[in-house]
């Protein structure tokens, strides 16, 4: 009796045994490799969504790629890393040109995905400074800010399901429309009702 129930016991153990063997056997090379990158999942429609919200004091949409910037610049922009976006505020960015040669005189805004520089916006903004909220001469101010009426639904999900994962390119310009330097930022949509983190 006792021998059967081991012998019965030992199978028991022997099954289990095999079973969590089949069980953890590692089928990766039978599936394709999943992409959780969200970003890589947003549309150039959903970029132009992005960019219909932006808001700004005075500014001009205009079709395809904004001018770039190359080479070094002197300028200092007030953003340190996240441009942050308050839903109808707008905010300030701030340009400081010691070299009054520099003077910026707007800036070319453009949204693009995060994606290695990625799929851009069909348009970019060019914006004007804002000369009477500038400290002083060295000082140029533009205003950005975003309207979030429309870009979620009532589920607070971002157009088309897209996150809001995007960046923009500002690209200050002087008197002439010269290109003085260029910078890209991520941004940051913050909802007044909601408080999104």
């Amino acid at each position: 009796m006792i021998k059967v129930r081991l012998i019965s016991l030992f199978s028991c153990l022997l099954l289990i045994c095999i079973f969590f063997i089949f069980a953890c056997k590692s089928d990766e090379s039978e599936t394709e490799p999943k992409n959780d990158n969200p970003a890589d999942t947003i549309s150039v429609a959903d970029l132009d969504t992005f960019s219909d919200h932006l808001r700004f004091l005075g500014a001009t949409k205009k079709p395809g790629k904004s001018p770039v910037y190359s080479g070094s610049s002197s300028l200092k922009i007030s953003l340190k890393d996240t441009l942050y976006l308050m839903d109808e505020i707008k905010g300030p960015i701030k340009f400081l040109h010691e070299d009054t040669t520099k003077n910026v005189a707007g800036v070319y805004i453009q949204v693009h995905s995060m994606v290695g520089g990625g799929s851009l916006a069909t348009y970019f903004y060019d914006v004007p400074e804002i000369p009477e909220m500038a400290d002083d001469d060295s000082v140029s101010v533009v205003l950005v800010g975003v309207d979030h009426d429309g870009l979620e639904d009532i589920f607070g999900v971002p157009p088309a399901g897209a996150p809001f994962i995007f960046d923009v390119t500002i690209i200050p310009y002087g008197e002439n429309g010269q290109t003085l330097g260029q910078t890209t930022r991520p941004v940051k949509i913050k909802d007044q009702m909601y408080k999104s983190q």
